[in-house]
C-alpha cells in the first residue's frame, strides 16, 4: 500500500507513462484508444492527489497560524484570552467574549 501522497502522485504519472507506451506499440485503433483513455486517467487522478496535498498543506498552515497568533487582551479586566472561533476569543478569567478587528 502507498504511504503517502507523493508516492501515490509517482505511481499514478509511472501508470501513465506505461499506457502511453503501450499506445504506442499497439497496432490496433482500438487498443490505442483505450491506453489513452487509462494514461489521461491516470494523469487525472495524479493531479487530484496533487491537489488533496495543496489543500491540506494550505489547512495545516491555516491552523497555525491561527495558533501563533497573538490573542487580544480582555478590555475589561486585562487577562489573556484564548481562541474560540476564528476571530472570537474568550477571556481566560472573566469569560468575557472579544472580537479581534
Amino acid at each position: 500500500m502507498l504511504n503517502n501522497l507523493s508516492e501515490q502522485v509517482a505511481y499514478c504519472y509511472r501508470c501513465a507513462g506505461e499506457c502511453r507506451e503501450l499506445a504506442n506499440v499497439t497496432k490496433s485503433s482500438s487498443d490505442k484508444a483505450f491506453y489513452i483513455n487509462r494514461e489521461q486517467d491516470w494523469l487525472l487522478l495524479a493531479r487530484s492527489y496533487e491537489i488533496q496535498g495543496q489543500a491540506g498543506l494550505f489547512v495545516r498552515e491555516n491552523k497555525l497560524r491561527r495558533r501563533l497568533r497573538q490573542a487580544p487582551i480582555c478590555p475589561s479586566c486585562s487577562a489573556a484570552t484564548e481562541v474560540c472561533w476564528s476571530t472570537i476569543f474568550v477571556c481566560t478569567n472573566c469569560r468575557r467574549v472579544v472580537e479581534d478587528q
